[in-house]
């Protein structure tokens, strides 16, 4: 990610919080192109920065970190699948899930109350992972996903080898489009890339 504001390169990424309080750890992390600052990674030139989203105590996995910037305010956008989700707290679905701040570093508050910004059907709750909002500079923003396990019907797949060999799509999702205003976000419906 490239901030707008400074022109400085942003990596962001998935990992667990060192000493936490529960198994249910999951952060997003940040580095930022070395300006002699930092702790330093390797030779890549960049410079490792604090944890910008952590969800020790409620989940373990915020993957595919990603960012863009809309009417002036910075979106970060991850997915989650329902069973990293600690037990003993909230539940949340297998979703894209998403906070707005006013920076890249935040602070940040979850988008529509809860972080929730688009899941599966009820009836269908594995049919599409991995999801990823496109910065196509529009009123609205393309969303692409990868098929996992389409037409389940209940099944359980852990239970059937066959059963999840079968029904893995593995492949492009149907496109989606959202329109994001400020901490909303709303389901356009199907739409085809730019």
């Amino acid at each position: 990610f490239r901030d707008p504001a400074d022109g400085r390169a942003w990596i962001f990424f998935t990992g667990s919080l060192p000493q936490a309080r529960s198994l249910y750890n999951g952060v997003i992390g940040a580095a930022v192109a070395h300006a002699g600052d930092g702790t330093r990674i390797g030779n890549a030139g960049f410079d490792l920065q604090p944890a910008i989203v952590s969800a020790d105590g409620l989940c373990n996995e915020l993957e595919r970190p990603h960012m863009l910037v809309h009417a002036g305010r910075y979106y970060l956008f991850w997915s989650s699948q329902k069973s990293v989700f600690a037990p003993d707290g909230p539940q949340g679905p297998t979703a894209l899930y998403g906070m707005v701040g006013d920076g890249v570093t935040g602070p940040f508050t979850p988008l529509n109350g809860t972080g929730l910004v688009l899941t599966n059907p009820a009836q269908e709750p594995r049919q599409a992972y991995c999801w990823q909002v496109l910065d196509t500079q529009e009123d609205s923003f393309a969303v692409v996903s990868f098929i996992d396990h389409w037409g389940l019907a209940g099944r359980d797949t852990a239970a059937d080898a066959a059963l999840d060999r079968a029904q893995f799509g593995g492949t492009l999702a149907p496109v989606q489009r959202i329109a994001i205003e400020g901490a909303q976000t709303r389901l356009i419906g199907p739409g085809l890339l730019p």
